[in-house]
Order: C-alpha cells, then sequence, then structure tokens
C-alpha cells in the first residue's frame, strides 16, 4: 500500500527510476533465475533420446564415418528414432601388453590377465592409469546395461569372449567402415549379451557389415 501510495504521485519514468534503485538486485535475480529455468526448458527439450549406445575400443573412425553410420540406421525406423541419436564412446582403450603382470583378469572387470597398454612415445604410468579408468567405464556400462554395441580390435574381442559379455561378434575387415577408417589390424562388432535394445544391435550390426 505504501509503494503504491509512492508512486501515484510520480510520472513513469520517475516510477522506473524509484524501483530500479530500490529494487534493482531483486530485478537482477530475477532475470538471472529467468535464464536459468528456460535454459533449463531448452535443453531438456532439444535433447536428443539416445537410441543405441556403441562403444568404440582401441579403435578410431572419423566422426564423419559414424555419423554416415548413424543416418543409415536411423533411417531404418523413423517413427521409433524420431529425434533419436547414437551415443559413441570413444578413445577407450584395454591394456594390450601380456609381460606385465600387475592386473588379476578377474570375472566381472574388464581385463586381461598380465595386461597393461602402454603407447608409443607416452607415458607408461599415464597410460596404464588411462586403460584402467577405460576398463572401469566398460564395466559400468554393462553392468548398467547402458552399452549395447562394441567396436574393437582383436585384442579387446578375445576378452569380451572370454568373459562371455557378447551374445553375438562378426569381423569387419573387408566392409565400407573398415576400408573408409583405414583399418590395417582385425576390427570387430560384438552385441553386449544384456543389452536392452538387441534388435536395435542386430540392425546396427547389419550396417556395420556392408
Amino acid at each position: 500500500m505504501k509503494l503504491r501510495e509512492t508512486l501515484r504521485g510520480m510520472d513513469r519514468r520517475q516510477r522506473i527510476t524509484y524501483l530500479w534503485d530500490y529494487y534493482k538486485w531483486l530485478f537482477i535475480l530475477l532475470i538471472i533465475a529467468g535464464g536459468i529455468l528456460i535454459y533449463s526448458l531448452t535443453t531438456v527439450l532439444t535433447r536428443k533420446k539416445t537410441v543405441l549406445s556403441v562403444a568404440l575400443v582401441n579403435v578410431q573412425a572419423d566422426d564423419s564415418i559414424l555419423d554416415s553410420i548413424t543416418d543409415q540406421f536411423l533411417q531404418m525406423e523413423p517413427e521409433d528414432f524420431s529425434g533419436g541419436t547414437v551415443k559413441y564412446e570413444r578413445n577407450l582403450l584395454i591394456s594390450a601388453d601380456p609381460e606385465d603382470s600387475t592386473q588379476d583378469g578377474s570375472t566381472g572387470s574388464v581385463t586381461d590377465s598380465g595386461a597393461s597398454y602402454t603407447a608409443s612415445g607416452t607415458d607408461g604410468g599415464a597410460s596404464y592409469e588411462y586403460s584402467y579408468a577405460s576398463q572401469m567405464k566398460l564395466l559400468a556400462m554393462i553392468t548398467d546395461k547402458k552399452l549395447d554395441v562394441v567396436i574393437m580390435d582383436q585384442h579387446t574381442r578375445d576378452i569380451f569372449q572370454r568373459q562371455d559379455y557378447m551374445s553375438a561378434c562378426v569381423s569387419l575387415e573387408g566392409t565400407s567402415l573398415y576400408r573408409k577408417a583405414g583399418f590395417s589390424e582385425p576390427v570387430y562388432a560384438g552385441i553386449i549379451r544384456n543389452t536392452q535394445r538387441p534388435e536395435s544391435a542386430e540392425k546396427y550390426l547389419e550396417i556395420l557389415q556392408q
């Protein structure tokens, strides 16, 4: 009531000046809160649904190659996958030096007995830590049923097969992906046994084999 009485005798410009002088911090906080709310809503509304999760382990492929595969995959079922995307987990390493015996290869661990990956020209300790972090990330994704397909080298394939992580595994040698990515060693793709999207994983594997 007091504010209304104060403003009654002022013109429009005086009212704006008065309100800004006395309530500018409240206005600033409201603007910030509004901006955060708009950003949050925009993020939620524009976020694409993950329709398949793929991990690349000990192999690399350019974004353009993976984007092309993703486009083919999403076009197979436009109604189900509308607005969806394939999530790629990249730069994952699994140790590959059989002469080191610091790992135990126990059940439930994505690691091989006596394995320690050391990249050429890099610090061995740092590489080992990165490899271990990759193994833990893969194990967590498999345990949480958040991984569907793995594209990998032969070393990784052997580990996954021994630990019975895959329900299917195929060679990608001679495929379009193999040629475009410039692979020179054997590369494989497998479907994770506990995937919650087995049909989608099978269709993705079909595309990889083209």
